[in-house]
């Protein structure tokens, strides 16, 4: 083992020195593919369609705004609220962001909120009010009863956190080509799992459904982004890019990595089979610590570097060994669980 762990990361090193060497020659494409939130106080029918009865409703205020969806839905077995009118392709990554609140509910009532990328296939019995099975969904179930979110996705896997409240929350859906999905609550990791055949779903839309019998379920700010789309080099959003936005961004990597070895790899959920090949071993450890540190080089050169453009050979060194530094953390903290 000890071998093999030498191996990849030699590997790893070399590969970093190849991905330098080149970084003048490689471009980082953008592309929001869709973008809401509902200032124009009702549903657009050429971004969307709604569905169920009772019709979702555009209410006030929304997060930051005048308005907010909710998706109004009753008690019945087929649930109301909207799916986009485009589709995205799942070729390339695929980022969803979107911003829910619940209300809190008494007795014996529950109401429930999703939001997702669809899968395409129809809810059975829902023909008549049309819409999809979630590849990819978060849903809060706000219940006195059992109440929470839950991360899910179309392979069957989830996780619950036991946490709901009636604030806005920001949530993140990252849906890899490789089938690889990802879930975060307010920029934190909550928990991965694989859609076991993306190559029967060559496209997606996004959409949101749920029942609001005794109050108000509401989504917006839904953003919808394309591979790299999501470079922002002012990472911690100060209205400075400075050093503070890498030492930030390599934070929020290592949370993540902690979280996904805690949560997944640590107590042997399928989660943590990183590499898809049915054991949950050290091999995984390694092979997620490289691909953590190789996303935040490649977020560090391509997208932070040519944004803060340093002035002097001073900076370039100081901004270089900074890092160097945060690469070689995130790697240490697969050597701590090792």
């Amino acid at each position: 083992m000890i071998m093999k762990t030498k191996k990849y990361f030699m590997l790893y090193f070399l590969f970093c020195s190849i991905l330098f060497f080149f970084l003048p020659f490689f471009v980082a494409a953008e592309e929001m593919l869709l973008s809401e939130d509902w200032e124009s106080g009702m549903v657009d029918t050429a971004k969307w369609v709604p569905f169920g009865y009772p019709s979702p409703l555009v209410v006030e205020p929304g997060y930051n705004s005048s308005y907010a969806l909710n998706v109004n839905g009753d008690a019945g077995i087929c649930e109301s609220g909207a799916y986009s009118t485009s589709e995205f392709s799942t070729a390339t990554e695929t980022i969803a962001v979107f911003y829910l609140k619940s209300q809190a509910v008494t007795g014996f009532a529950s109401m429930d909120i999703s939001a997702g990328l669809t899968s395409g296939i129809v809810m059975p019995g829902c023909e008549t009010d049309r819409y999809f099975l979630y590849l990819a969904n978060i849903e809060i179930v706000s219940s006195s009863l059992g109440g929470g979110i839950y991360y899910r996705t179309q392979s069957g896997g989830y996780y619950k956190e036991n946490y709901i409240d009636d604030n806005w929350h920001k949530f993140t859906i990252r849906l890899l080509p490789d089938g690889a999905v990802y879930f975060y609550r307010d920029d934190v990791f909550k928990y991965s799992a694989s859609i076991f055949d993306l190559t029967q779903y060559p496209e997606t839309r996004f959409q949101s459904s749920g029942r609001a019998q005794y109050g108000n379920m509401l989504i917006d700010a839904i953003q919808i982004f394309a591979t790299d789309a999501t470079c922002n080099p002012d990472y911690n959003r100060d209205g400075v890019t400075d050093q503070l936005d890498i030492i930030d961004r390599a934070e929020a990597d290592i949370t993540e990595m902690v979280a996904w070895i805690t949560l997944c790899w640590e107590v042997q959920l399928s989660c943590g089979d990183y590499d898809g090949n049915g054991i949950i071993d050290n091999t995984d450890l390694i092979l997620k610590s490289i691909d953590a540190a190789l996303e935040f080089v490649d977020w560090a050169y391509y997208c932070w570097w040519d944004a803060v453009e340093p002035v002097s050979s001073k900076d370039f060194q100081t901004n270089m060994e900074l890092i160097n530094h945060l690469e070689q953390r995130i790697l240490s903290i697969a050597q701590q669980y090792q």
